[in-house]
């Protein structure tokens, strides 16, 4: 009978280890995504001189960053950069929550360069936006792979380790 609360002890240790690498990856797979998203957004706005909105349409990118970018021009045109940024990241905000601050911000003047329409701001932005998300991605990918190991190895320890100590 005490088997089954041990087991029970062991997998949800397991869980929380295997949890917390999973979180990793999310954050390398979100930066990995939105720089390539934001990178074709940008060549296609340089080379097209088309509004932001309009590039959704044209533009394959994935629908994470798709749904995100039309609620913000959904939103953008109803009121200013500031107000439709605030509302779009509280409405993905389970999607934006892997980004750090300043990876935030500096997609929030990013797509302020869009709607804005000066082509060397959005070119300047962009590349700014492109270096830091990825050189953000090739630690997250560096973290992913070594705290990952990390975390599900801790958790199995930590699970028999409970385990043993119910015994």
């Amino acid at each position: 009978m005490k088997a089954i609360p041990m087991l029970l002890a062991f997998a949800v240790c397991a869980l929380c280890g295997q949890r917390m690498a999973g979180r990793l990856q999310t954050r390398k797979h979100l930066l990995t995504t939105l720089a390539h998203d934001m990178e074709t957004l940008a060549a296609a706005a340089l080379r097209t001189r088309r509004p932001l909105g309009e590039l959704l349409g044209v533009c394959s990118i994935a629908p994470q960053t798709q749904a995100l970018l039309q609620h913000y021009c959904e939103q953008r045109t109803k009121t200013s950069h500031k107000q439709a940024w605030t509302e779009t990241a509280a409405q993905h905000a389970v999607a934006l929550t892997p980004l750090q601050a300043d990876e935030t911000a500096a997609l929030a003047e990013t797509l302020q360069a869009f709607t804005a329409g000066d082509q060397s701001t959005l070119q300047k932005q962009s590349a700014a936006l492109q270096a830091l998300l990825r050189e953000r991605s090739e630690a997250a990918a560096k973290d992913a792979k070594e705290k990952g190991k990390l975390y599900r190895s801790v958790g199995l320890l930590l699970g028999a380790a409970v385990a043993v100590i119910m015994m």
